[in-house]
């Protein structure tokens, strides 16, 4: 997890508290200054329009209805695909978005 101010934000959406997140969000963004930061909070960005569509087809939502150990499968799917894969990640804006996803996803996990 990239810091605490992070976790809380993640917390937040998985309680579904977008209203606090939105209002939270931007000062956080004018308080990054690393790329790895700024794509940690594009990906909370995307995750937050996400779940405001009406489309169960996309990824964060049905990430949403997974159960536990169908996140945490998924979770392994992202880091093989590209943790561990370092090359597909050109950048470390890139690698901040990737390492949302996955913190996201542990924390949807622990709240099953």
């Amino acid at each position: 997890m990239e810091d605490s101010r992070f976790r809380d934000l993640l917390e937040l959406i998985v309680k579904g508290d977008l209203k606090t997140l939105e209002a939270i969000l931007p000062r956080l963004k004018s308080e990054v200054s690393s790329d790895r930061e700024k794509g940690y909070l594009k990906a909370i960005e995307g995750i937050i329009l996400s779940l405001k569509k009406d489309s169960p087809n996309l990824y964060v939502k049905m990430v949403y209805t997974m159960d536990r150990a169908s996140i945490e499968r998924e979770i392994e799917n992202i880091k093989r695909i590209f943790l561990e894969r370092p090359r597909l990640l050109s950048d470390e804006f890139q690698e901040g978005f990737f390492t949302c996803i996955i913190d996201f996803m542990k924390v949807l996990s622990s709240s099953r």
